[in-house]
This record gives structure tokens, C-alpha cells and sequence, in this order.
């Protein structure tokens, strides 16, 4: 419990620093996704990098519900979709581009 206690009390050190959680939940989820994509040698079109953004999110969660400190089901839902948002944008452009790609190849 101790180390959950100090994981927690040093992620909130990096809201502050970082100027509130929802940033710090963009940035963690950009920066996952591009390092699942480089080591499991995925391009950014495969879903893995994307599901995989999924792990260390659900498990911080956890931790905070541990914790307990003010914890909310709807917190745990904006910091979710703040994580997920730019990589899961970006999935899409990066597929849709890819598609118009093939097709104009394919005239």
C-alpha cells in the first residue's frame, strides 16, 4: 500500500507541475501509444498501440480508487477519454489518409 501511496502522491506532483490532470492524461496517452507502436514494431494504423494506451490507464485508475482520495466514477471517465481522445483522433486520420491512399492507387 505504501508504494501505491507514493505512485499516487508522485502523479499528483505531476498534475500541478504539468498544470492539471486532464493535460497530463493527453500528453501520457500521445506518449504511450507512439512508445507501444515503436516496441511492438506496429505501424500507428494498428489497433495494438492504441489498445494497449488501455493497460497503464485502467491501472492508474485503480490505483487512485485505492487510494481514495476524492475519487469519482466521472473523474475516472473524463481521465479515460482525455487519454484516449488525441491517440484514437489521430487513428482515424492516420487510417483515413492510408485509405485514400490505396483507393487513388487503385484508379
Amino acid at each position: 500500500m505504501d508504494l501505491l501511496r507514493q505512485y499516487h502522491d508522485f502523479a499528483f506532483w505531476l498534475e500541478v507541475q504539468c498544470g492539471g490532470d486532464k493535460i497530463l492524461h493527453l500528453h501520457i496517452g500521445l506518449a504511450i501509444w507512439c512508445l507501444s507502436a515503436l516496441i511492438t514494431r506496429r505501424s500507428l494504423r494498428s489497433r495494438l498501440p492504441l489498445i494497449l494506451i488501455l493497460i497503464p490507464e485502467f491501472i492508474n485508475e485503480g490505483i487512485d480508487y485505492i487510494i481514495g482520495d476524492n475519487w469519482s466514477f466521472q473523474d475516472t471517465i473524463m481521465d479515460v477519454l482525455s487519454t484516449m481522445t488525441w491517440p484514437v483522433l489521430l487513428f482515424i486520420l492516420i487510417n483515413y489518409q492510408y485509405r485514400k491512399r490505396i483507393i487513388r492507387r487503385t484508379r
